[in-house]
């Protein structure tokens, strides 16, 4: 999507913690630092909601160690943990400059967000957290039941079959659209604003890849 004509634009990569972070930053005045959900997703699936703020205010978004263009040549509980990950957003703060936060954080950014604030309270100015991640396991699985009673069973048959397909573990880009859009069309209550979401948020090989490597990481931690 394109950038509002009002807006500088700039975009590159910050090597923090040994791992080229992906950024992009739209639009002048105070910051505002977005933490997109996942694991497994990157920032573009909430880059064309933001570009109206960005008018008044310069929004930082970048993509977490491991997700979307912050590659990674393998993915672990040593390399990949909420230590690093919060030390890395303290890192951008520095590279950028900001004495104090704004934190816009979605889904598990607004977790990421929280646990920012709990390591470095000094360091933030605000923090906004939209349909944040819960804060404990019994909350994740009432989120994660309360989901898939959104879905018909022969929905939630098809989906699992594609989660566990080889094209899908092979980090196919087609078959993770299919997947995603089958699994995130029921939790858009405004329906008209899924086509954004997919033209902005749409795998490609790099990020469906990046995307199996996060969620082996996951199943491994799990079992």
């Amino acid at each position: 999507m394109a950038v509002p004509p009002a807006c500088s634009a700039e975009e590159g990569y910050l090597h923090i913690n040994g791992v080229d972070h992906f950024y992009r930053s739209v639009g002048e005045g105070e910051p505002y630092v977005v933490l997109h959900g996942g694991p497994g997703m990157y920032h573009d699936e909430l880059y064309p909601f933001f570009l109206d703020f960005a008018k008044s205010h310069r929004v930082i978004f970048y993509d977490q160690r491991g997700n979307g263009r912050s590659q990674m040549s393998s993915v672990d509980s040593t390399n990949f943990n909420v230590e690093l990950l919060v030390d890395d957003l303290d890192q951008l703060r520095r590279a950028f400059d900001i004495e104090k936060l704004n934190i816009i954080g979605h889904s598990w950014g607004g977790l990421l967000a929280m646990y920012y604030a709990v390591e470095h309270p000094n360091n933030v100015e605000r923090l906004i957290a939209i349909s944040p991640a819960p804060v404990n396991t019994d909350l994740l699985i009432q989120c994660y039941q309360n989901q898939v009673s959104m879905y018909s069973e022969a929905e939630w048959l098809d989906l699992q079959e594609i989660w566990e397909s080889k094209e899908y573990m092979a980090g196919n880009p087609k078959v993770h659209n299919r997947a995603m859009r089958m699994a995130e069309t029921v939790l858009f209550y405004d329906k008209s604003k899924f086509d954004t979401f997919m033209a902005s948020a749409a795998f490609d090989s790099i990020t469906a890849k990046a995307a199996v490597a996060l969620n082996d990481l996951e199943r491994s931690t799990i079992s």
